[in-house]
């Protein structure tokens, strides 16, 4: 990992101890349009299928969707996506996509 490694605040999971910035409006059509088997996390070889499936199944943070999918914990994140980036930013914007917060009010 390069020290050009830059994300915004945070934790990204990618070992370098930074989050991402916040979810890239131009990611929401890339994701919803993207087969099951396009490969969201490429140091975990983890699918958006796979992510998507987290979600449905009550992954609704990136630390759930970790445990589930083993995503975003490689060290290797720049050089193997192509994007040249942690995959956090991509996990955030399918728990966006499609995902269904429950609701926690109980009064």
């Amino acid at each position: 990992m390069g020290q050009d490694h830059q994300h915004d605040h945070g934790n990204c999971g990618c070992g370098c101890g930074e989050m991402p910035a916040m979810i890239d409006p131009e990611l929401g059509p890339y994701w919803r349009d993207a087969p099951a088997t396009e490969l969201v996390c490429y140091c975990g070889k983890v699918s958006k299928g796979a992510i998507v499936e987290a979600i449905q199944r009550g992954a609704y943070t990136l630390p759930v969707i970790k445990i589930m999918t083993g995503a975003c914990q490689g060290k290797d994140c720049e050089e193997l996506n192509p994007r040249g980036r942690c995959c956090s930013r991509d996990i955030q914007q399918l728990i966006e996509l499609y995902g269904t917060r429950p609701d926690l009010n109980f009064a």
